[in-house]
């Protein structure tokens, strides 16, 4: 995992990862574009834009994740290699997963309802991640 992500699952310091964000306008130019010779505008947006992070490769994941939420996954695994065990509520799941930012919001996007049991250090990233929220979240009441 990338040291530099942060909590939100955003890497700050990075315009790869927030491409776009800070657009207001686009003009399109009456002047054709140059390219480098051999340089793909898809290609690397794909690349080092959209797809992967500074680390690309792929790690093993296990996490769980409520029944109702991952249900899913019984049907359509994650991987070749994913392992689903039902468990009373919850569904326990490993695979190899691709290390992109993509793959780490779509944990996140199941909140509560999701667990990340390892690798360690994702897990140390979703507490922390965790406690922050606690702590926005119950510091203050809601100001209409």
């Amino acid at each position: 995992m990338p040291a530099s992500r942060c909590g939100a699952g955003c890497c700050l310091a990075s315009l790869q990862c927030c491409a776009g964000a800070g657009l207001k306008a686009l003009i399109l130019l009456a002047t054709p574009r140059i390219e480098p010779p051999g340089f793909r505008l898809r290609e690397y947006a794909e690349k080092h834009v959209f797809s992967k992070t500074e680390a690309e490769g792929e790690f093993e994941i296990t996490f769980r994740i409520r029944k109702e939420a991952g249900q899913f996954l019984l049907e359509t695994p994650l991987s070749k290699d994913q392992k689903a065990q039902p468990k009373r509520n919850w569904i326990y799941v490993t695979a190899t997963v691709p290390d992109t930012w993509q793959c780490i919001w779509w944990l996140q996007s199941f909140g509560s309802a999701i667990e990340v049991l390892n690798p360690p250090g994702l897990r140390k990233e979703f507490v922390e991640m965790t406690r922050g929220l606690a702590k926005l979240y119950l510091k203050k009441k809601v100001v209409n």
